[in-house]
């Protein structure tokens, strides 16, 4: 029996390998017959093999760059509102003692955390991120390490798009609780949430609904529903329908499949489009709505 990962709904008519909706907080679990924790870490440690080889398109760097500050104009309210609420949740990050990062990936995050004189650790599953960011700053080779969990009691637990990649995520939860003191903050940021209204994308085409290594796509009902079982309250959140997101995504609608496992627009690479065809999906991406935002969440743990 598959069941829904926020609300624990049955899931019928289940095609493996596939996203099923759940019926009562609709939203989406992935199905498959191997671990999140086995395609993710096959996915992840092969890109950060081959991320410092990775060569921009300057061109399509600056078409990028032009269109997404039209877009930022056009949709002002939105990214304003965003901003000011994203600021408001990370103001509690920068400001507390003792910081988790679960998945810290490239590490930038984690090391500007360090360079602040705030005691941050790091856990990932990649064993190619642990040794690269070991190798690149070496003076803090013993804040970070392989795995999922730390033994150590902190204040504020962060994760950037990892929660999504999760098959478990009722162990993710109970563990950032018995490791937060009470009290204590899990901040879930670059989170794919469910647009529940107009979307010009279907799942198949939505760079959020990324097989395998997104198995869930939330509702905010289904995140509440959730986290209300795991003890901790959702105090704030703020949802953006991100440029890059669009651009990302009507590159698989026009056919360029190799967007899903390069994740950027900019990489030169053979089967990505060329530069007016580029053009065209810059262009296009103001016009259009994704079928998941991304988010920035703040539970407080009861």
């Amino acid at each position: 029996m598959h069941i829904c990962y926020a609300c624990g709904a049955h899931l019928s008519f289940i095609k493996m390998n596939d996203y099923i909706q759940c019926p009562e907080c609709r939203s989406f679990t992935f199905v498959s017959d191997r671990s999140a924790e086995v395609e993710n870490k096959e996915y992840f440690d092969n890109f950060f093999k081959t991320l410092e080889g990775r060569k921009n398109d300057s061109m399509k760097e600056r078409l990028y760059a032009r269109y997404e500050s039209v877009d930022h104009a056009l949709r002002k309210k939105e990214y304003s509102e965003y901003q000011e609420k994203r600021q408001q949740i990370m103001q509690h990050l920068n400001g507390s003692a003792r910081v988790l990062e679960i998945g810290f990936g490239s590490g930038e995050h984690l090391y500007n955390l360090l360079q602040k004189k705030i005691e941050a650790y790091g856990v990932d599953i990649s064993v190619t991120a642990v040794a690269n960011f070991q190798n690149k700053h070496p003076e803090y080779a013993e804040r970070v390490q392989c795995g999922a969990r730390l033994n150590k009691k902190i204040d504020v637990v962060y994760c950037c798009a990892l929660f999504e990649h999760l098959d478990k995520p009722r162990e993710f939860i109970w563990d950032a609780a018995n490791r937060l003191e009470q009290g204590g903050l899990l901040i879930i940021d670059g989170l794919p949430l469910l647009n529940e209204f107009s979307a010009h994308f279907n799942m198949n085409e939505d760079i959020s609904f990324w097989k395998p290594c997104h198995r869930a796509i939330y509702s905010i009902g289904g995140l509440r529903a959730l986290f209300f079982q795991g003890k901790f309250t959702l105090e704030v959140y703020t949802k953006h329908d991100d440029y890059n997101y669009r651009v990302l995504s009507l590159h698989i609608r026009h056919g360029y499949e190799k967007i899903t496992e390069l994740r950027s627009s900019c990489v030169k690479h053979k089967e990505l489009p060329g530069l007016y065809a580029y053009y065209r999906i810059c262009r296009k991406a103001l016009r259009v709505n994704s079928l998941a935002y991304n988010a920035c969440l703040m539970f407080r743990k009861n």
